[in-house]
């Protein structure tokens, strides 16, 4: 299964390479989970490229249900260093299930979180 993890406010690229190093510094989820970043082309002109997108790679030996939850674990913990109010992240997957916005009101678990991504349906916000 593939995540990909992006920030509500394109500006917040810095908060995102920052949510990246949180994630794969974390030795048991890099046990579950492989991560890279995405990041889009330059315009023309342009130097350098922009920080997109974190990918997380769940691979289905490891049980996508767990190490999905870890990888929200993960987010609302980076989260929780953060000021109420800012770093909103959004969280889409190729399961087929609609994409997960984590926010200062978010209530679910990371274990129901994750097992909504993984199955593909349950009450998203």
């Amino acid at each position: 299964m593939k995540l990909c993890i992006s920030m509500t406010d394109e500006r917040d690229a810095d908060e995102l390479a920052s949510l990246y190093s949180w994630l794969s510094d974390d030795p048991e989820l890099a046990q579950l989970v492989e991560f890279s970043i995405g990041q889009e082309e330059p315009e023309p002109g342009a130097m350098g490229m922009d920080l997109d997108q974190i990918v997380a790679l769940v691979s289905a030996v490891t049980g996508t249900v767990g190490a999905a939850a870890g990888v929200y674990s993960g987010i609302v913990q980076w989260r929780s260093t953060r000021p109420r109010g800012t770093a909103q992240v959004t969280v889409t997957s190729d399961s087929g299930a609609p994409p997960v916005v984590l926010d200062d009101d978010e209530q679910r678990s990371p274990e129901e979180l994750g097992a909504d991504t993984a199955g593909g349906s349950g009450p998203v916000r």
